[in-house]
């Protein structure tokens, strides 16, 4: 299996940053559209051209003062080989989304992380407490 990941730091400049983005969670947002696996999604064009079987997003570490975003990619042989092309279809999402996020991406986030949190496992006091 051939994997091709790019990750991003996201800087905390201060408490008020940190707590913003605790509460908007950007990552969850931008991780979830990069991630996308429907019609019209970065997934199904890559997969289309023949160069990537899947991919995973998300927030790989979380700090006081910084946080990682990583998208990762399983490569056919042709993906491995046109690695330039998925960097550059990764980054044409991200340049659109400059143009702004449309809001049923927030209500669908937010609804998801409602679902996740509601049926999560239960987790011991000291497991919670740590």
């Amino acid at each position: 299996r051939s994997s091709i990941s790019i990750s991003w730091p996201i800087v905390f400049e201060g408490a008020a940053s940190r707590i913003n983005g605790l509460l908007g969670k950007p990552s969850a947002i931008i991780s979830s559209l990069l991630g996308h696996e429907g019609v019209g999604s970065l997934l199904s064009l890559l997969k289309r051209r023949g160069l990537v079987k899947r991919s995973t997003s998300g927030c790989i570490r979380s700090e006081d003062n910084f946080a990682v975003l990583r998208v990762s990619f399983e490569v056919s042989e042709a993906g491995l080989q046109a690695r330039d092309d998925i960097f550059a279809a990764t980054f044409a999402v991200l340049n659109k989304l400059k143009k702004g996020i449309p809001a049923y991406v927030f209500r669908e986030c937010s609804d998801l992380a409602k679902i996740r949190f509601r049926f999560q496992e239960k987790a011991s006091a000291q497991e919670v407490a740590l």
